[in-house]
């Protein structure tokens, strides 16, 4: 349950206080790996480098909007040593966050783009970013940080795509790891876009029916978000949510995009069709923080 894993994490923070020993040098040198049999197997810092030598790399960091340098592991290249061959024909690797936050992405996106495991960002004493897209706000990245080289190989990411905090990796199929999630089989065009959309945009706060995040509200269970705005209002949220609540921290709906139009309108037929399958959350969803 995710009350029990936050509790572990707060209580080794707390030893970890206690004792005098450095967060950065324990907890955060920590990474837990599932294969395909669910075996969990654990592996330090220092065991990652004798498996596969790190490496520096320059991005266009996300948060802070300005090259930063880190250090870290080609993690397809740590993939090959970890699970084989074998990742490359998996859908989706899901990481964990030690707050429970978790992030799927595409194993076809993996294999596009260079993607990095940091540990450590150079010239800079501690592991951190500040978040500057809302307020300023200072962004713990331990213990590993997932970046993308998009200074050799330009490219536009999402920020769900930039985990912190990762501590577990996971190759799974989504529909199995959130079915609460995923439409009907049966559903249009429209819908399965907009499932796709939802994930690539909107997942990595929200839930549907409990499956996916809790930063903020879900928005299927127990009542839809469609039940309580009407297509147009969501639409104006979506393009630009300051226009309804000027204070919120709800980001607008990226304008880079290709096919944003198309895309706005493949979520809502999403949360439309959502709408009649309103499942109960597993418990522990229901009664986490």
């Amino acid at each position: 349950m995710k009350q029990l894993a936050h509790l572990k994490i707060v209580l080794t923070i707390i030893i970890l206080l206690l004792t005098g020993v450095g967060i950065a040098q324990s907890v955060g040198v920590i990474l837990q790996i599932k294969d395909n049999n669910k075996q969990i197997r654990t592996f330090s810092l220092s065991q990652l480098k004798m498996i596969h030598p790190p490496t520096v790399v320059q991005v266009l960091d996300p948060y802070e909007q300005q090259i930063q340098q880190y250090r870290g592991f080609a993690i397809n290249a740590l993939f090959e040593s970890l699970y084989g061959d074998n990742w490359q024909q998996q859908e989706e690797v899901l990481l964990t966050g030690m707050d429970g936050y978790q992030t799927a992405i595409s194993v076809n996106y993996f294999l596009q783009y260079k993607g990095f495991l940091a540990y450590e960002k150079l010239d800079s004493p501690q592991f951190t970013v500040t978040n500057n897209l809302l307020q300023p706000t200072l962004v713990e990245l331990i213990p590993f940080y997932l970046i993308w080289d998009n200074v050799n190989q330009p490219h536009s990411s999402q920020l769900s795509q930039w985990p912190d905090q990762v501590m577990s990796i996971e190759l799974v199929t989504f529909a199995e790891k959130f079915p609460q999630m995923t439409p009907p089989e049966e559903s249009s065009n429209d819908v399965k876009r907009g499932f796709i959309a939802f994930r690539n945009f909107c997942q990595n706060c929200h839930s549907i029916n409990g499956d996916g995040n809790n930063r903020a509200i879900d928005l299927n269970y127990p009542i839809n978000v469609m039940e309580y705005m009407d297509e147009a209002k969501l639409r104006i949220w979506l393009n630009k949510p300051t226009d309804i609540l000027p204070d919120t921290t709800m980001p607008a709906f990226p304008y880079h995009i290709k096919n944003r139009e198309q895309q706005l309108n493949d979520i809502i037929a999403y949360l439309k069709t959502m709408a009649q399958y309103k499942r109960e959350p597993a418990r522990e969803v229901l009664t986490s923080p």
